[in-house]
């Protein structure tokens, strides 16, 4: 599996707000992402609720995850898509909106006082024209620990390989937009991939034996075949995790004075850490179909987002999953369930191919978010449970007057709290995410 002329499309759009309260437009920005030996960019997704409470204050939301899919590249120009499986990216959100927005479609509601939550929100965008709601320039550095520091990004056709900072650092800069963006790092810095956006790092399955000669050949990464998360893809593999067994994942916000989003430290555990602090973290979703209209573009198993080959805006789009790996809908979905264990779905587009997502200048794009708790997707098995259904109402407010062009997609488990201060939530979790283009 070479990274040869890599030119990646971005993973998917995972950036979500969480509104209780009000309709509130969020942080959907037009990222760019680079590897080593390849550019990417990302859009990320928005999620806003429907009123419920007379309060107009932005809600904020935090997310940390780890999500695996397939990136696409273009080997060579004019040379059609090539595909990276069990590929990783750590998907790190942060929006701390003051004020709360407006959104171009909404079903979706929060109720803090039935902790009911549920439904989907989509936006377009013309930066410039119509931009995403503003974040506070007052809460601080929100940093993200605990991810695997040994995950490496190999430089094609050398023996340097890059690993992760210890530490993410999101911030807003105010430009382009004031809205935050995470760093690897310290934000700034352009040495591997300390300054690097994370959203900008895609980590590959790497050959055993290749890992093991890139742990040798950059001793100050530390890391040593006891690192290699073992995937058989034929022949033996190291994948690149991120959230692994038995870790601990921190998220750290230096907060304001109130009013405002106060200082906190939420950690979860990975898998059933008992020393996790806000609970475990879940397991990634698990497609078990996908449905435009009624007819079946998920693919026989492994059901995935890229089996889509042409996305249509015009017919609802369902997507089936299990929680617990099996293939059978909803199974495992209400297994300790509280009302802030979460599945999320976001989507966002671009006006290029799935393997050239990033390529120029992309002002215009679009975002979808749907959420659901946990529990209603067994509670409610049968019409209900166990799959979102996103309206072609939803896509076309994505997808807006665009045709042709792509869209990412990414489903996740997600365990969440709030967070002090001013209404936010936080939430960390696994997923999976994928590319269509769009019909």
């Amino acid at each position: 599996m070479s990274s040869r002329g890599w030119k990646l499309a971005p993973v998917f759009a995972m950036t979500a707000l969480l509104s209780a309260g009000c309709d509130d437009s969020s942080n959907n920005n037009q990222q760019d992402l680079s590897v080593p030996g390849g550019d990417m960019a990302k859009a990320g997704a928005d999620m806003t609720a429907t009123a419920d409470m007379t309060d107009t204050s932005g809600k904020g939301f935090i997310l940390a995850a780890d999500v695996v899919g397939t990136a696409f590249y273009e080997p060579a120009p004019d040379a059609g898509e090539s595909a990276i499986p069990f590929a990783h990216t750590l998907a790190s959100a942060v929006q701390l909106p003051e004020k709360a927005g407006s959104s171009d479609y909404s079903d979706f509601s929060f109720n803090l006082n039935t902790l009911k939550i549920g439904g989907c929100i989509a936006n377009r965008y013309s930066i410039g024209t119509k931009n995403p709601t503003p974040d506070t320039q007052t809460a601080g550095v929100v940093a993200i620990s605990g991810y695997n520091t040994k995950a490496l990004v190999p430089v094609p056709t050398s023996t340097v390989a890059f690993a992760p900072p210890a530490n993410i650092a999101c911030i807003n800069p105010v430009n382009p937009l004031p809205n935050y963006l995470c760093f690897y790092g310290t934000p700034g810095h352009s040495t591997g991939l300390d300054g690097q956006k994370v959203s900008s790092v895609v980590y590959p399955p790497i050959a055993k034996a290749s890992y093991i000669g890139l742990c040798t050949a950059n001793p100050g990464i530390g890391c040593s075949v006891a690192d290699c998360q073992d995937l058989n893809l034929g022949a033996p593999y190291c994948e690149g995790k991120l959230f692994l067994n038995n870790g601990v994942i921190s998220v750290a916000v230096a907060g304001q004075p109130s009013p405002g989003y106060g200082a906190s430290v939420t950690t979860w555990g990975v898998g059933f850490n008992p020393d996790g602090g806000s609970g475990a973290i879940p397991q990634a979703l698990t497609l078990t179909k996908i449905t435009s209209g009624t007819t079946d573009v998920g693919g026989s198993a492994p059901v995935a987002f890229g089996n889509i080959t042409a996305l249509d805006p015009a017919a609802d789009l369902t997507v089936e999953f299990s929680c617990d790996g099996s293939a059978t809908r909803g199974s495992g979905c209400a297994n300790g369930a509280g009302p802030f264990d979460l599945v999320v779905l976001n989507g966002s587009t671009s006006v290029n191919k799935r393997y050239q997502y990033s390529a120029g200048t992309l002002p215009n794009f679009g975002t979808l978010t749907c959420i659901e708790q946990r529990s209603k997707s067994a509670v409610d098995l049968g019409d209900e449970g166990g799959k979102f259904v996103i309206k072609s109402a939803a896509l076309q407010a994505m997808v807006g007057t665009q045709t042709g062009g792509s869209v990412s997609l990414a489903a996740m488990q997600v365990k969440a709290v709030l967070g002090k201060g001013q209404t936010n939530l936080q939430a960390a979790g696994r997923g999976v995410f994928g590319f269509a283009n769009l019909k």
